[in-house]
């Protein structure tokens, strides 16, 4: 799937995977056609209300990628959802929603990136992921924007019973970029694996706040960022382990190591 200045330009499913019930393509156009199998999730995990970025995001989105994968429905191939900027004072505001049913598998890389290195752009987005129970996700994200780019997003994991996300993170694009990432561990025996990796030169700012709620008995959590600074850049890291009450038998873990290559 990809996308270019807010709009879908090219959407490619094999007829396999359509004949299985994989709804692969552009939010906007499936959630007219699919809307009793997208809406019920749409915004479920992360709120119109949780701050202003999302408010706008909620009020002016522009489409996005939306990947559903029916009850125990497995996809050994990798799938591929491009957001691009090509025109010089672009606004984005792309939403990637993600569901997989109980006992579903699959695997997602979303790149976003400029067709030109010296246009600027906004891009404020949304990224949910759905797991259902006893499924398996693996999602890659790639944020690759120019040097002048401006980056805002909350993105969000939702975790049932007994299922796993693997979600990898690689940021070394925009002039500033500010990402809320939390995970939500639901069901009982339900874990998550956050991997993420920054490298800032120049004058970049790479902001990161990330979230391991744990909200069920059982659960796991384990979180790596490694962060590299060049020149005068900066990168920030929040980190934040939340337990329940109710979340007994909790372990949650998470660590972050900085390497700054300049005085």
């Amino acid at each position: 799937v990809v996308h270019m200045d807010g709009s879908s330009v090219r959407s490619v499913l094999s007829d396999e995977l359509a004949a299985r019930g994989v709804l692969f393509g552009d939010l906007a156009e499936l959630m007219v056609s699919h809307r009793e199998v997208i809406e019920p999730h749409f915004h479920s995990a992360v709120s119109a209300d949780a701050d202003r970025f999302a408010a706008w995001h909620a009020a002016f989105w522009t489409g996005g990628t939306v990947l559903y994968v029916p009850r125990n429905v497995e996809i050994d191939v990798p799938l591929y959802s491009l957001i691009g900027l090509s025109q010089d004072g672009a606004a984005e505001f792309a939403h990637t929603l993600v569901i997989l049913e109980d006992g579903a598998a699959a695997t997602l890389l979303e790149e976003t990136g400029c067709a030109e290195a010296e246009t600027e752009g906004l891009h404020v987005g949304a990224v949910e992921l759905i797991v259902g129970q006893g499924g398996r996700l693996r999602y890659v994200q790639l944020q690759n924007w120019n040097g002048k780019v401006r980056h805002f997003a909350r993105q969000s994991g939702r975790i049932a019973r007994d299922a796993m996300l693997q979600w990898t993170v690689g940021a070394l694009g925009a002039r500033v970029a500010h990402i809320h990432q939390d995970v939500h561990l639901d069901g009982r025996g339900a874990h998550a694996q956050v991997n993420g990796v920054t490298f800032a030169t120049d004058r970049q700012l790479l902001s990161y706040y990330t979230q391991q709620s744990h909200n069920a008995a059982d659960t796991q959590s384990d979180l790596l960022y490694k962060e590299v600074c060049r020149d005068r850049s900066r990168v920030i890291w929040r980190g934040m382990i939340r337990v329940e009450p109710e979340a007994q038998l909790t372990d949650g873990y998470q660590r972050n190591d900085a390497l700054m290559l300049s005085p």
